[in-house]
């Protein structure tokens, strides 16, 4: 309920990041990409949708629907244009329908990977790019185990 903080000595004093009022009941992951130049690009999964912060700028929401939780966000190692959000899993806080968007523009845009298919509607709970090829995409699904896909 009080937003992200960042630390620039260690964790010995915090700051506000983003999202500090109003803020979403939870801030899930944070993730970074070196896209966009000077500090890079920000990305925050919440229980309020998904927020990105270019250089320079604020946190804007970009799952276009805050009533929706972002479980995960993940930026590709190898291209840091490359960024997937997973839905639907915040413990205890609730769950509802999954799905995993895909960006390749630094999420600017993102087009549903799992639209049509069973897991659309099964909460995902993490996301990760495969280690030893990016172009996989791993997901734990919640009820449903593991699902798998290939990123063109």
């Amino acid at each position: 309920d009080r937003g992200a903080y960042k630390s620039t000595d260690n964790g010995a004093s915090w700051a506000p990041f983003g999202l500090n009022s109003p803020a979403p009941k939870i801030v899930l992951r944070v993730a970074h990409s070196s896209a966009g130049g000077g500090e890079g690009t920000f990305f925050l999964a919440t229980t309020s949708g998904l927020y990105r912060k270019l250089p320079g700028g604020s946190f804007t929401l970009r799952s276009g629907d805050p009533a929706y939780t972002v479980s995960d966000v993940q930026v590709d190692p190898n291209d840091p244009m490359r960024v997937c959000a997973a839905y639907g899993f915040a413990f205890t806080a609730g769950q509802h329908r999954g799905g995993v968007d895909y960006s390749t523009d630094n999420g600017t845009t993102f087009t549903s990977l799992t639209a049509g298919l069973d897991i659309h509607q099964a909460p995902i709970a993490a996301i990760q790019f495969d280690p030893v090829d990016s172009h996989y995409l791993h997901a734990a699904v919640y009820g449903l185990g593991g699902w798998t896909t290939f990123l063109p």
